[in-house]
């Protein structure tokens, strides 16, 4: 939801998407889901999946480092797109997994 009065800057979305990327290691978690987990069939598609993700997460990056002022309307729409899109590739790369996998996560 929106809070009245609460400000968040590009270079907030900047660094924290830095963070998550550095921190979290995503990729190689990613990465070895994919080689133990997904079954052998499906993973060309967790794969495409993975990559998508993480290609997203980087244009979030390079989205708000590009901005060097507050957000417009329209730039916080564009960004609410991009984090959208890195959920559905995740929930993609999650249905992939077998039933008793998926209880991990």
């Amino acid at each position: 939801g929106e809070v009245e009065g609460l400000m968040v800057s590009p270079m907030q979305f900047l660094f924290g998407t830095q963070i998550l990327l550095r921190n979290s290691q995503l990729d190689g978690n990613m990465r070895l889901m994919i080689e133990q987990e997904i079954p052998r069939r499906k993973r060309d598609q967790a794969r495409k999946n993975a990559a998508s993700a993480m290609n997203q997460l980087q244009e979030i990056a390079k989205f708000s480092g590009s901005i060097q002022r507050d957000f417009e309307t329209i730039e916080m729409e564009e960004l609410a797109d991009m984090y959208r899109n890195v959920r559905v590739y995740l929930n993609e790369l999650y249905e992939l997994l077998p039933e008793k996998e998926k209880e991990k996560y």
